[in-house]
């Protein structure tokens, strides 16, 4: 079990996603050099010097021979890491996965659990070069059938949370099905279409009342923590581009933005710390969660 924290110190990766390390692993020959090492091992440092509860990385950050090196991280140091694997190939398939590791203690012995969330939607571009290649992107159809989708709603130190990877949120009706439920959002995306995603992120905010963090390749950038606030103070972090790896650290507050949810309109509006709930908010939910009750 995990003790209930009120907040969270996110940190979020500013590392440039390189195309030529994403050829060479749909080949079959994964960049695993000293200096990708190193670049991954400065944002886990990074994330770990300023006492960061959850990591997060771009889509197809980490190469998957990596994973469980991370896991053991994770799990001696209480962090969390939402991150983009690149993609794993197996036979004629190919899967494009998001890892959630979140560490907790069994017994007073610390064990970390690793979620793969597969990408449920590929890209129009990105299915047709897979599939030009002679592979079957795994996505949604193939995996669940014909207009299947699953998504995840994580419980860790009383954070509900769920994850998006890239495309899954151009979808309006699964990036809404968690409002109530989710105190944050959590994007992971290799995208440079930062205009049409910086309008689904701020709506998503807004429309499902919680915060919502995105990790996205530097050289496009846009990475970022949102908050259901004003234009003027909506964004608690953001942050684009430089040739360094590094991690920028911001804090969310779960238990203000529940507390602020389960008030009046009047008394949101004259809070004014975050914009008024959405119609169909249902407070009951937030109030289950405040006294740490289950949901479901």
């Amino acid at each position: 079990m995990n003790e209930p924290k009120k907040k969270f110190k996110i940190a979020i990766s500013n590392i440039k996603i390189k195309h030529e390390d994403t050829e060479k692993n749909l080949v079959r020959l994964p960049t695993t050099t000293p200096a990708r090492w190193e670049d991954i091992s400065c944002l886990v440092n990074g994330a770990l010097k300023n006492h960061a509860d959850i990591l997060v990385m771009p889509e197809c950050c980490l190469p998957f021979s990596w994973l469980s090196s991370l896991a053991h991280t994770c799990k001696k140091n209480d962090l969390a890491v939402i991150t983009g694997l690149e993609h794993l190939i197996v036979g004629e398939k190919v899967y494009n996965l998001v890892a959630v590791i979140l560490p907790f203690k069994e017994n007073n012995i610390p064990c970390a659990l690793i979620v793969l969330h597969p990408k449920n939607h590929f890209s129009p571009k990105e299915f047709e070069s897979l599939f030009e290649r002679g592979v079957v992107p795994m996505d949604a159809d193939h995996l669940l059938g014909p207009g299947q989708a699953q998504y995840e709603l994580y419980k860790w130190h009383d954070l509900y949370f769920s994850v998006y990877c890239c495309f899954e949120l151009s979808s309006i009706t699964e990036r809404a099905l968690f409002q109530s439920y989710a105190d944050a959002v959590f994007a992971v995306e290799w995208n440079q279409d930062i205009y049409y995603y910086q309008n689904i992120l701020e709506a998503l905010a807004r429309d499902l009342h919680c915060y919502c963090i995105q990790a996205n390749s530097s050289d496009y950038g846009d990475s970022r923590i949102t908050q259901p606030s004003k234009h003027d103070n909506q964004d608690i972090l953001r942050v684009k581009g430089g040739e360094a790896p590094t991690v920028l650290v911001g804090t969310i507050d779960i238990e203000q933005l529940r507390f602020f949810q389960c008030k009046g309109f009047g008394e949101q509006k004259a809070d004014r710390r975050f914009k008024p709930t959405p119609p169909c908010f249902k407070k009951d939910i937030v109030g289950r969660k405040l006294r740490h009750e289950k949901l479901f």
